[in-house]
């Protein structure tokens, strides 16, 4: 996929969206394994394996959108500076990433992440990564704030409702401004910095949709 620069893509990280597997309890894992938790529902600070850490993950939603020192060298002629912030890891535990078809039976992913205890080598060795400290779609868009409450409750609900919603709603001036966009858990680009990134995008996690040209 090879948008132009004008298009909108956005990049999910959902497992409503990305299904690696059938089993839902895998996925779940795998979710978890691959992506990391945050420490809690309002903290930046990561729960993650240090076995290994992808160069673009994203632990729950709210911003918390984590990249590798690579990807932060491809994404800074994009970006201001600012919107690169060290991340924090609260705890990184040894665990593997599993097979899609080696699911070894754990119902509580959380669980096992909780009962996983830390290892300080792992701080020392993974290298920097940082944060994306982005705007958030729902402060730029001011058909958001035109909408109904209940009609807020349904397009939150279903991600493809909202990424429909922001894509009828978009236009080449808010790209201009701002080329990388939080958008309620997913990562909304423009195709240029889409390009930047997409070697470094893990396909079995990630789900690309382009929302097209925008209006001008």
């Amino acid at each position: 996929m090879s948008p132009s620069p004008a298009a909108a893509v956005f990049i999910t990280a959902s497992m409503e969206d990305v299904r690696v597997t059938e089993d839902w309890r895998a996925n779940r894992l795998l979710e978890v394994i691959f992506h990391g938790l945050p420490e809690s529902r309002d903290s930046h600070r990561i729960v993650h394996t240090g076995a290994f850490l992808p160069d673009v993950f994203c632990p729950g939603t709210a911003n918390r959108w984590i990249v590798s020192q690579a990807v932060q060298e491809a994404l800074a002629p994009f970006l201001d500076p600012g919107a690169f912030q060290p991340a924090a890891f609260a705890k990184l535990f040894d665990h593997p990433l599993p097979e899609p078809d080696g699911y070894d039976g754990y119902d509580d992913p959380y669980g096992l992440v909780d009962a996983m205890p830390d290892v300080p080598r792992f701080h020392e060795e993974i290298g920097a990564f940082w944060r994306l400290a982005l705007p958030r779609a729902d402060d730029l868009v001011p058909a958001f704030d035109a909408l109904p409450m209940a009609d807020k409750a349904r397009i939150y609900y279903d991600s493809a409702s909202y990424r429909r919603f922001l894509a009828e709603n978009l236009d080449a001036t808010l790209l201009a401004d701002h080329p990388a966009i939080e958008a309620y858990g997913n990562l909304l680009v423009r195709g240029d910095v889409y390009e930047a990134l997409l070697p470094f995008l893990n396909p079995r996690f990630f789900s690309i949709h382009e929302a097209g040209p925008v209006r001008r």
